[in-house]
């Protein structure tokens, strides 16, 4: 079974920023149970996520902010 916390729904990933992109980390922090876990790791808590996002347009403005943020502080 793929029941590792890294397909769970209650999963979030830590990325580490590097001079030109980000690199997922191995660990995330669960939502659920509110801790810091490895992407290996399952529980009894696992919620498998869906497998579409939802984009909104605030989403794309945040982007579009992070983007305008980024090139600010380099040039």
């Amino acid at each position: 079974m793929n029941n590792r916390c890294e397909n769970c729904a209650h999963y979030k990933a830590f990325y580490r920023a590097g001079d030109c992109c980000f690199w997922k980390e191995n660990e995330g922090i669960c939502r659920k149970c509110e801790k810091r876990v490895n992407r290996d790791q399952n529980c009894d808590l696992f919620v498998q996520a869906p497998r579409t996002q939802k984009i909104t347009v605030a989403m794309i403005d945040g982007a579009i902010d992070d983007v305008n943020y980024i090139l600010k502080n380099l040039f």
